[in-house]
């Protein structure tokens, strides 16, 4: 799956090389979302789900886990009624940039919840 570099990760998430090259990895399936070394929480999370969480889902997990966010959030009314038109990792403020992803075009990208919301 297409994913922001390493570079614009860094720069617009303020993140570490390490950081920025862990949610690369994330988006491009190289790595395990259910490592319980990598990602405790998210790990300790899909072991209380009924169901398999949806890889989107763990995947957003495992970033607010590395970007040390404490929550994903759905964002619009998508297509269906099961799904939202984003989901986001939640920095806490309305126009801090954070990896939010499109459930329509199934792709990650680099939004603030603000810009989501103008859509």
């Amino acid at each position: 799956m297409k994913a922001p570099s390493i570079k614009t990760l860094t720069s617009a998430l303020n993140l570490t090389r390490e950081e920025a090259a862990t949610i690369r990895a994330l988006i491009r399936r190289e790595l395990k979302t259910v490592d319980s070394t990598r990602f405790p929480f998210t790990a300790a999370w899909v072991r209380e789900c009924y169901s398999m969480p949806r890889w989107e889902e763990r995947v957003m997990q495992c970033i607010a886990e590395v970007m040390r966010c404490d929550a994903v959030e759905s964002v619009g009314e998508g297509d269906s009624i099961y799904w939202p038109a984003y989901s986001i990792v939640n920095t806490g403020s309305t126009y801090t940039p954070s990896i939010a992803y499109s459930y329509a075009k199934q792709s990650f990208r680099i939004a603030c919840l603000g810009d989501l919301l103008g859509d």
